[in-house]
This record gives C-alpha cells, sequence and structure tokens, in this order.
C-alpha cells in the first residue's frame, strides 16, 4: 500500500487557525453563558433580597433587651395586634401613635420586674399561673357552684382554646403575658407596704376651661368674689365637675405631683414676671386659689387650662383605697426608674421599625390581611 502523504505545512496552519478559532469562540460562549447565568441570578435576587428585607428579616430583628433576654420585632407585633384586637372588639380605635411604643417600653419594664424581682423573695410557680389563668376565663366561681369538676375542665379547655385563637397567641406566650402581670403586681403589693395609711391631705376643687385666657378669666372672677361652685357652672367644659360642683375629693402628697411642692404662676397680664406659691403640702391655707395648670386631658389628647381651689386641709387623714392604687403605682415607677442603670436594658425602636410596625397592624386590620405574617 501506498503510504499517506504528510500533511502539508500549509494545511496545519489552517487547521490549527480553525482550532484556535474554534476555542475563542467556546470560551466567548462559556462567557457570555456565565454572564447571561450571573445576571438571572441578579434580577432574581431583586425581589428575593425585597422579599427578605420585608417580611423575614423585620420579624428577626431584636426590639427589646432586658440582660441576656431578648425580644424581636415579631414578637412586638404580635402583642400589638393582640391589643388592637381586643380594643376594635370593644368598639375603639386604637392609637397607633402611641400604642407600638407603650408595648415596646412595658416589655422592658415587666421582664426587668421578672428577672429582679426574685431577689425580694417575690416569686410566681406554674400552680400561680395555672391557678391565674383559670381565674382569667372562668372568672371567680360563687362558692355554692355545683359544676362538676370534669365539666369545668372541659368547659375551660374550649374557652381558652378560643379565647388563645381570638387573640392569636400560643399557649406558652400567653401564659408568659400572665407570669409578667403577676410579678408586676406582686412587685407593686411588695413596694406599696412603705406607703403610710395615714398621711396629710387636702380637699380640692377643680374647674377645667379650654383657653389660658379663660383661665386667668376664672382667677380674676374669683378673686373679685364670685363663688368657685358658681364659677364652675359657668365655665367649666367637664360635665362631671358641674355635676359636682368642682369637688374632687381629698388628696394626698404624690397624686398630683405638679402641684406637690410648689407652683410657679403665669405672669398677671402687664407684669414682666412670674409668682411662685408654696406646693399643696408646704403649708398652704383653705381658700387658696392654685395656679392655672395646662394639661392634655382634653378631646383626643388636646390641651386644656384647669384651675384648682383648696377647701380644706386635714394634718392626718386615712388614705382611700383608690388613691393607694395610684400611690403603688408611682412606687412602681420610681423604683423602675431607680433600677433601670444597674441593668443592661436597650430599646432598638426607631422611626423606621415603628412604620412597618403599623404597616403590619394595618395589614392584619383588613379581612384579607388576617392572615399575613
Amino acid at each position: 500500500m501506498a503510504s499517506k502523504a504528510p500533511p502539508r505545512p500549509t494545511e496545519m496552519r489552517s487547521s490549527r487557525r480553525r482550532l484556535a478559532r474554534w476555542q475563542q469562540e467556546q470560551r466567548k460562549a462559556r462567557t457570555a453563558l456565565i454572564f447571561g447565568i450571573v445576571a438571572v441570578l441578579v434580577i432574581l435576587a431583586i425581589p428575593a433580597y425585597g422579599y427578605y428585607a420585608t417580611f423575614i428579616k423585620p420579624p428577626r430583628e431584636w426590639v427589646v433587651q432586658v440582660n441576656d433576654r431578648i425580644f424581636t420585632m415579631g414578637y412586638l407585633v404580635k402583642l400589638l395586634r393582640m391589643y388592637q384586637r381586643g380594643t376594635e372588639l370593644t368598639g375603639q380605635n386604637p392609637n397607633l401613635g402611641t400604642m407600638p411604643f407603650q408595648i415596646v417600653q412595658v416589655i422592658s419594664e415587666n421582664e426587668l420586674v421578672r428577672q429582679v424581682a426574685p431577689r425580694y423573695n417575690i416569686t410566681v410557680s406554674k400552680e400561680d399561673i395555672d391557678q391565674e389563668v383559670r381565674r382569667r376565663i372562668l372568672g371567680t366561681r360563687p362558692p355554692n357552684d355545683t359544676t362538676p369538676p370534669d365539666q369545668l375542665e372541659r368547659e375551660f379547655r374550649e374557652r381558652y382554646r378560643q379565647y388563645l385563637t381570638a387573640i392569636r397567641l400560643s399557649e406558652q406566650e400567653h401564659r408568659q403575658l400572665v407570669e409578667w402581670d403577676l410579678y408586676r403586681e406582686r412587685m407593686r403589693d411588695y413596694l406599696g407596704q412603705t406607703i403610710p395609711t395615714v398621711q396629710p391631705q387636702v380637699r380640692l376643687s377643680r374647674l377645667t376651661v379650654p383657653t389660658q385666657d379663660k383661665a386667668r378669666e376664672v382667677v380674676q372672677r374669683f378673686r373679685e368674689g364670685q363663688p368657685f361652685p358658681k364659677l364652675v357652672n359657668e365655665y367649666s367644659i367637664d360635665d362631671e365637675e358641674v355635676r359636682k360642683e368642682g369637688d374632687i375629693g381629698w388628696v394626698v402628697k404624690g397624686i398630683h405631683t405638679d402641684l406637690d411642692e410648689k407652683i410657679i404662676c403665669p405672669p398677671e397680664p402687664g407684669s414682666n414676671r412670674e409668682t411662685e406659691m408654696p406646693g399643696l403640702f408646704a403649708g398652704i391655707q383653705p381658700g387658696t386659689l392654685l395656679c392655672p395648670q395646662m394639661r392634655p386631658t382634653g378631646p383626643e389628647g388636646q390641651n386644656v387650662w384647669q384651675v384648682y381651689l383648696v377647701t380644706e386641709v386635714a394634718s392626718a387623714r386615712e388614705v382611700d383605697s383608690q388613691q393607694r392604687e395610684i400611690l403603688k403605682t408611682r412606687a412602681l415607677e420610681k423604683w423602675l426608674s431607680e433600677e433601670r442603670p444597674k441593668h443592661i436594658v436597650r430599646l432598638n425602636f426607631d422611626s423606621e421599625k415603628y412604620a412597618w410596625v403599623v404597616k403590619q397592624l394595618r395589614i392584619a386590620s383588613t379581612p384579607t390581611g388576617q392572615t399575613t405574617r
């Protein structure tokens, strides 16, 4: 057989060029494929990140820290939805302008109380929580109740299940709220033991008007000899004040803290200085008219002006139960303000987080948004 002739140099060069072109085209194709895959991934990542940033990341962010305990945005939204549904069931509109900030504060306070309470030998057992949950669900049973225990248990379980479904909390989450409430109430009672049962008191009458000018007019007419009950009937915008001719009863120190020590009067028309009066418990005498006080107690938090008249003074008088409860709450507030700096208590709730929370609450309040997470 004749041997095959070796390829000519020109043919070899041509083959190498074709191979090089093929390899270059392959590299270009791979590069284009890689760029295409990256572009697709970027396109897909944009909505994926948006979903993560909107629905996954915010609920996991911390909003309250008390020492080593962390509470997330998701937990905050759960509590807010529970309170939101509670107000809606009573026919009220939740105040979304303040409620989220209030709940953040309450979470930090309740957890701080829970952690510190054992130092004062204040404890809450599992049995305490069980008993309180049953009381809230079934109410206080009358002494002569003859309902069989097994029937009561079935009734409790069914009502409790319906209640948890309505507030959309797990049993564990609800029991934590009950535990917080018990700790807070027991700490109030503990601190309340130091409140004297007999204290100096004054009896006050009050008149509420919408403007400072009206308040000054009331003061002027009282100084001219007009009886305070007559002025209440003529000027007051508070129906309860008119019904009681202004009388709001006996007041102990700590109820109206801005009146306790000293009262700075606004300048009289034509005067360029303020005048200073003693506080309610610094030797003030019956018949003294206190300087008008501005308070945000009008409709929808509007400012009103209130004028107080001291009608009686008692150096020692028993504190009634209603005022005692207020003083216990004030004692707890004072204790919290003193205890908080001793611990790691941080709040991470800014305007951006507030806007996200309010958006979730508004979604949850619509029928189509009730299953939104």
